[in-house]
């Protein structure tokens, strides 16, 4: 198997979950209705915590995967208008540590 069929293979669920962020933030930017963008905020956060999960259990930097979390925190907050920023913060944390803690009790089997 080539390079970028083992990377795929490893990695698949990380690019489709990137296409889906997109997607949603999208919905979250141009929606009306402030529960999409604490929602997409929760789900992002859920992604990322897998992000951390991965990185910790291969050992790799994690310097990282800390700027893009803080990055994509203040984008959902900047495109966040009419919403408590607050709320944000808390349901991004949340989705960030219960995916963590879901994949590190092996309660959803991952890479």
């Amino acid at each position: 198997m080539d390079k970028k069929a083992q990377e795929w293979e490893s990695f698949w669920l990380e690019y489709i979950a990137g296409a889906f962020l997109v997607i949603a933030f999208y919905l979250s930017a141009r929606g009306a209705y402030v529960g999409t963008t604490y929602a997409v905020a929760f789900l992002i956060g859920a992604i990322l915590g897998r992000f951390w999960y991965t990185r910790i259990k291969k050992k790799m930097n994690t310097l990282y995967i800390s700027i893009l979390t803080l990055a994509v925190l203040l984008g959902i907050i900047m495109g966040s208008i009419g919403t408590d920023r607050r709320i944000i913060v808390i349901l991004y944390a949340i989705g960030i540590l219960l995916s963590y803690v879901i994949h590190k009790e092996k309660w959803i089997k991952s890479v």
